[in-house]
């Protein structure tokens, strides 16, 4: 680290990081999911999701059969 802003930042960061993590694998743990899919395959499905403006408006990119049926297991809505 360059100084004790940069190591401030980065912990910060990680904290963040892994407050989100746990979250993620709360959410799996209470739908009963953690025996099939762990924290990296919940961002593998979802990181190709994108918000995307057509003639103005935004619109929600393609999303796979496989990512919906993951979503719906989960009950989340991506609005």
């Amino acid at each position: 680290m360059q100084d004790a802003k940069s190591l401030e930042t980065w912990a910060f960061i990680n904290h963040i990081s892994l407050l989100l993590s746990y979250k993620i694998y709360n959410l799996l743990r209470d739908k009963k999911l953690l025996a099939n899919f762990s924290v990296v395959d919940f961002i593998a499905h979802l990181k190709y999701i994108f918000k995307v403006k057509i003639n103005g408006e935004w619109h929600i990119s393609e999303v796979t059969k496989k990512t919906k049926q993951f979503l719906e297991k989960l009950t989340l809505h991506i609005t």
